[in-house]
């Protein structure tokens, strides 16, 4: 037969295999070692020693829920995680950091907005140049009293153009001297 003979009584965690193999489920200090393996088949077996080594690099935990909202318009929010799943063990890799933490805007739903524009109004003259104009509301939703308020322009002017006017004949004086 091939594959492991167990020497030891197996504590929970340790498995092996219909195949001999051997896996050691959460891997502990008290695992690190010198272990002889034992392997046979057909041609004969050989007992080798493997040396365990365990190392425990930390990480980091699940990130923290968002912080609320600085503000209600134009705020910020945070959230953070921490090296301490598993936390550092000495002698063992550490996180480059014993916390993250990030940040992102938000409550920008929550500021001063404008209506949609209005139609372009006619032209202002019936001839030659003349202006257009369109507005639209600081309203969606309205400012709170001392905060923020709307950016931007709230109304809009063109030239416009609908035509050349007609010419003015002008009268000269006419000469009544006769001359």
């Amino acid at each position: 037969s091939s594959g492991i003979n167990a020497e030891w009584p197996l504590r929970p965690g340790y498995e092996i295999h219909i195949n001999g193999s051997l896996t050691i489920k959460d891997v502990g200090e008290e695992d690190e070692g010198t272990y002889l393996v034992q392997v046979s088949n057909s041609a004969g077996s050989a007992t080798e020693e493997a040396e365990i080594e365990v190392t425990q690099t930390a990480g980091f935990s699940d990130w923290t829920d968002w912080t609320p909202c600085s503000a209600d318009c134009e705020g910020t929010r945070t959230r953070s995680r921490f090296c301490n799943n598993p936390p550092p063990a000495p002698g063992y890799p550490s996180c480059a950091r014993n916390m993250e933490s990030e940040s992102e805007e938000c409550g920008a739903e929550q500021c001063p907005g404008f209506s949609e524009w209005s139609e372009w109004d006619e032209c202002s003259k019936d001839c030659g140049y003349g202006t257009r104009t369109r507005n639209r509301n600081c309203d969606s939703p309205p400012p709170e009293t001392g905060g923020p308020q709307c950016e931007g322009l709230s109304v809009e002017n063109k030239i416009c153009y609908l035509k050349k006017c007609p010419q003015r004949s002008k009268t000269l004086p006419t000469n009544t001297t006769g001359q």
